[in-house]
């Protein structure tokens, strides 16, 4: 028998396990924040850096966009690779155009009225200089005015023997 002052054994009883932390793969889970910097924005960064034109405005846009979607860090470098971007198209703009003005002014500069040293020539040869004329045609770039004048010794000549 025995003794009611002992208390009888308790039974064991297990534990239940502790609830596991939601992990990003269970559906439903709200996803943790993200970590580091956001590419597009460093890459809009690095391709302004470069002068790369429009390519680090539209990085620039699209890492802003996520920045504020992932709520990644990377906002500053998406700013500042759409504000170098913009200076970017400026310059290449300046470029372009000083190298097209630069382009006519060549073609355009071989007309009389142009060139002060080969007016000087067109001069000579008009009145009959025919080493004005050679020197025209030699000093004057092909296909252009003042050579066509020198070539034909002022319209004297359908080629380039000056001497009647």
């Amino acid at each position: 028998m025995t003794d009611p002052r002992t208390p009888s054994p308790q039974p064991a009883t297990v534990e239940a396990p502790a609830p596991h932390a939601a992990s990003p793969h269970t559906p439903g889970a709200a996803l943790p924040p993200a970590q580091g910097t956001d590419g597009f924005s460093i890459a809009a960064l690095v391709t302004g850096v470069v002068g790369l034109g429009v390519v680090p405005i539209v990085l620039g846009v699209v890492g802003l966009n996520r920045t504020r979607k992932t709520g990644r860090a990377g906002k500053g470098l998406a700013i500042a690779g759409i504000a170098l971007g913009a200076v970017a198209v400026l310059v290449w703009g300046l470029l372009i155009g000083v190298a097209v003005r630069t382009l006519s002014d060549v073609q355009d500069g071989q007309a009389y009225g142009d060139n002060a040293v080969l007016d000087v020539l067109w001069d000579g040869c008009a009145g009959g200089d025919d080493g004005s004329c050679e020197d025209l045609f030699a000093k004057s770039l092909p296909g252009t005015e003042y050579q066509e004048f020198g070539a034909t010794c002022g319209g004297r000549s359908e080629s380039m023997t000056c001497a009647g």
